[in-house]
């Protein structure tokens, strides 16, 4: 759950750092960057909100709006700005492959890095996806009598796969080193 906290604080850090917002404005945006692997709640961002407040890095004022109730708008400030710096670039703690919250958020902030401090998060998260493919190597010597054990772990190492080469190509991208048609060894 720490990283799931963490993750969205780094999606609200990273909204706010583009423009001030409201919370119903921000929870969409969080749910069209990373909706697809984790909800975000009015109950998990309204008391993030609060915390982010009282720590000195958000500022919160209402404002009123035509035709509409009063709504809080929220504004970075310095020190949240500094926080965001801190979040994006400090290690991942997404260590296993299907926890992706962490390495998504940061990833749909990447305009908040240099080229160099995004290659070095794809890269990360990279070294995650080859340690899972190991721990796979491994369950499919154990399961090797087995047909739809095997077949289980040839899908979850496609997928695995199929990470590894988009995460390479990003990272290529980055370097300014991508070539058209970029073919990872399997």
């Amino acid at each position: 759950m720490a990283s799931v906290k963490k993750a969205v604080e780094v999606l609200v850090l990273g909204f706010l750092a583009e423009k001030p917002s409201h919370a119903y404005h921000l929870r969409k945006s969080i749910e069209w960057s990373v909706g697809h692997i984790q909800r975000v709640s009015d109950g998990m961002l309204y008391p993030l909100l609060r915390e982010l407040n009282e720590q000195g890095l958000i500022s919160g004022s209402m404002e009123s709006t035509e035709n509409a109730p009063d709504k809080r708008v929220y504004r970075l400030k310095e020190a949240g700005k500094r926080r965001l710096q801190a979040l994006m670039t400090g290690p991942l703690e997404c260590t296993n492959f299907d926890d992706k919250i962490d390495f998504y958020a940061r990833y749909a902030m990447f305009s908040h890095l240099s080229p160099a401090e995004r290659r070095s998060v794809l890269q990360e998260r990279l070294s995650v996806c080859d340690s899972a493919l190991g721990r796979l190597a491994e369950a499919t010597e154990q399961a090797s009598n087995d047909p739809y054990r095997l077949e289980l772990l040839k899908r979850a190492v496609n997928t695995i796969e199929n990470e590894c080469e988009w995460l390479l190509a990003q990272s290529l991208k980055e370097s300014g080193e991508m070539h058209e048609n970029v073919i990872v060894q399997k």
